[in-house]
């Protein structure tokens, strides 16, 4: 038979694991929130900076010009966000801490054009953000 000493020692190891378990948790959640808050501010910047560069009304060809010069990648995308037959050029800024359930989560700046014309089927030039 166990005695009841042995018990209250148990459940006081018990109990402090437990403690320790949820301070450690306690902080890796202040941390997350930190690192959080410092990639949305730099985020923030980088918009800053190519709102700054271009303007609204800049053609495909000086935004894509631009993001050339600056050795920036992007890719070209139709039908961004709800803009129906717009094309889109998406630069890649940073990366978010991904769930366990997705492969990646990246966040992107897009530049969208115009879809004045709504027969285009590929990016042209003269598009407009």
């Amino acid at each position: 038979m166990v005695s009841t000493n042995r018990i209250r020692h148990w459940l006081a190891a018990l109990a402090i694991v437990a403690a320790l378990l949820g301070v450690g948790l306690a902080i890796r959640a202040g941390l997350e929130k930190s690192s959080q808050r410092k990639r949305q501010l730099e985020y923030r910047n980088i918009v800053k900076t190519y709102s700054d560069a271009l303007k609204t009304g800049a053609t495909r060809d000086l935004v894509e010009s631009y993001l050339r010069s600056r050795e920036k990648d992007f890719h070209n995308e139709c039908c961004f966000s709800g803009y129906t037959n717009a094309w889109a050029d998406l630069v890649r800024i940073g990366q978010e801490i991904k769930p366990w359930y997705c492969s990646e989560a990246n966040v992107y700046v897009a530049f969208v054009f115009d879809d004045a014309d709504r027969r285009a089927q590929e990016p042209t030039s003269s598009k407009r953000v």
